[in-house]
């Protein structure tokens, strides 16, 4: 995660307070969720890599989400963690 970002976190106030500790399910397995016209809702794959770097292109995407994806490594590091 870049400096940025994170200290950018830091400032955001937890309006709320945690249910579960940080990193508590990082180890289960994420679920796959079929939904309607066969689509299914999955973690993303390594080979995914291209389809995140496309789709963080869309600038809706870009003004919710914190990361960036601007290339295929840095999107295969991303999924990874």
């Amino acid at each position: 995660m870049e400096a940025g970002v994170f200290e950018i976190m830091l400032l955001m106030p937890a309006l709320v307070a945690p249910l579960m500790p940080v990193g508590c399910l990082a180890a289960s397995a994420q679920p796959s969720l079929p939904v309607e016209d066969g689509l299914l809702l999955r973690p993303w794959l390594l080979t995914d890599a291209a389809a995140v770097v496309k789709a963080f292109q869309d600038p809706a995407i870009q003004r919710w989400h914190l990361r960036k994806a601007d290339s295929e490594e840095e999107a295969r590091e991303w999924i990874t963690q």
